[in-house]
């Protein structure tokens, strides 16, 4: 099959790694995939980029998200529907799709009429909802996000979510269950069956004879790496051999940093940086 996949987001970062272990899954199984965003980034090529090193088109989207008002963000959000209709319009056309995957966002939905139109399958991944605990605030016209949302459901083939909680939500707004798939998030086996010899990392980062614990991400609040801190500062005090590693970077680092001096444990945690997604099996 021909598939369009199509996302509203940057492409980078860790949403780079997911759209590309999709699309690269699809690959394996024979069918071609073609990308369709606000950036047109291939996130096969972007997949682990740091998404604080922004640049071109990537950069000037991300200062736009970040100084914008939110309610004439959201206007633009809403307004993006026409640009996807008639740019994923001019690829159907052009490319003779067999199947759309999206990702879902807020207040998009235009491809849902775009997909029933042309009698094309349709399937959405659905990472969250409105009305969710989020890190961001909660959208001011969530209102219309619950109305496009479930106008994109109905039209949709199948539902694809990460959790049996986002399939129940949905399933509150009338949809069957019988066509929503619960996957979970996951690693591309292929990618750890054959591992490298650790001991040169051991020795590059002087953790031979050590026992490592490990984080391998960005450095932001919904990860907890103030927890992680108190709990390793709790197990190294009776376990001097423990190193904890430390793999990414972030907004947090210095407040890390902060911590782990004020625990007193700089000789113990080790920030490596960011590493290329290619070394994190290393």
């Amino acid at each position: 099959m021909n598939i369009l996949y199509h996302f509203r987001t940057r492409g980078t970062g860790p949403e780079s790694v997911h759209i590309s272990g999709i699309a690269t899954a699809f690959e394996k199984l024979g069918h071609k995939v073609y990308f369709s965003s606000p950036t047109g980034v291939d996130p096969r090529e972007t997949a682990g980029a740091d998404p604080y090193n922004t640049s071109g088109k990537t950069k000037v989207l991300t200062a736009f998200t970040r100084f914008c008002p939110r309610v004439i963000f959201e206007l633009i959000e809403i307004g993006y529907n026409i640009a996807s209709f008639f740019k994923n319009r001019k690829m159907l056309n052009a490319l003779s799709i067999d199947l759309i995957y999206e990702r879902h966002g807020f207040f998009l939905a235009a491809t849902a009429w775009l997909a029933r139109s042309r009698k094309i399958p349709l399937v959405v991944e659905v990472n969250e909802l409105v009305g969710d605990k989020r890190i961001r605030d909660q959208p001011w016209l969530s209102f219309i996000a619950r109305r496009l949302d479930k106008v994109l459901f109905r039209h949709a083939s199948v539902i694809v979510v990460v959790s049996p909680y986002l399939k129940r939500k949905i399933q509150a707004l009338g949809i069957s269950g019988n066509k929503i798939l619960v996957l979970p998030n996951a690693v591309d086996e292929d990618t750890y069956a054959h591992l490298t010899d650790p001991r040169a990392m051991r020795k590059q980062l002087g953790l031979e004879n050590q026992v490592v614990i490990g984080f391998v991400g960005w450095f932001v609040i919904w990860h907890r790496l103030d927890l992680l801190l108190e709990a390793f500062a709790e197990l190294v005090a009776t376990r001097p051999s423990l190193r904890l590693v430390l793999v990414g970077k972030g907004p947090l680092k210095l407040k890390l940093q902060e911590q782990i001096k004020r625990l007193g444990m700089e000789d113990r945690v080790i920030f490596t940086g960011v590493l290329s997604h290619q070394q994190i099996p290393e």
